[in-house]
């Protein structure tokens, strides 16, 4: 007979239920966020920026493949992402919403799995250029197995790694459309 703690799960008695509370243990990894970053361009200016996919490799050479045709609705996007991790992440975007200069919303899928939003709001600071502040609101989660067991043993580095992505490309993208404006 097994004694039962109200504190904590059983322990497992087969190895099929050694398994479920593996598999349990090791994917209830989750990343939220929700971020703001002040770009020096006024909505519509920014938007013009993001609209020139083409150029994203250039602004974050981080990012080891890119496939995308345009920044619009129904669009997906294919991505490798190697942030300064012994892993590189392989992930597509689904795009759904996308209302300039508003809003951006994507399903994730591959490595990680969940959502993305952006949301994009006029900043009006008298005797102040034009800027936008730029919010960002996503929940991801380990999806393939590789990525679920690295984020569940070493948490901190995942989530280190994930900031390090955001971070990076919110000052390398203001870089570039700092040294290249339309």
């Amino acid at each position: 007979m097994r004694a039962l703690s109200s504190d904590h799960d059983p322990a497992p008695s087969s190895t099929c239920e050694l398994r479920t509370t593996l598999v349990r243990y090791i994917t209830d990894v989750e990343i939220r966020s929700d971020r703001m970053y002040r770009f020096a361009l006024a909505p519509a200016a920014l938007w013009r920026q993001l609209l020139r996919v083409e150029d994203y490799p250039s602004w974050w050479p981080w990012v080891r493949r890119f496939d995308a045709n345009a920044l619009a609705s129904g669009d997906v996007w294919r991505c490798t992402i190697q942030p300064p991790l012994p892993y590189a992440l392989r992930c597509s975007l689904q795009l759904g919403a996308v209302i300039a200069p508003k809003l951006i919303e994507a399903d994730v899928s591959g490595d990680l799995s969940g959502w993305a939003r952006l949301e994009f709001r006029e900043v009006a600071e008298p005797d102040q250029p034009a800027a936008t502040d730029v919010r960002l609101v996503a929940v991801l989660a380990a999806a393939s197995a590789p990525v679920r067991i690295a984020s569940r043993l070493f948490p901190r580095l995942a989530h280190w790694g994930h900031d390090w992505v955001l971070d990076t490309a919110a000052r390398q993208f203001a870089t570039a459309v700092a040294l290249d404006p339309l």
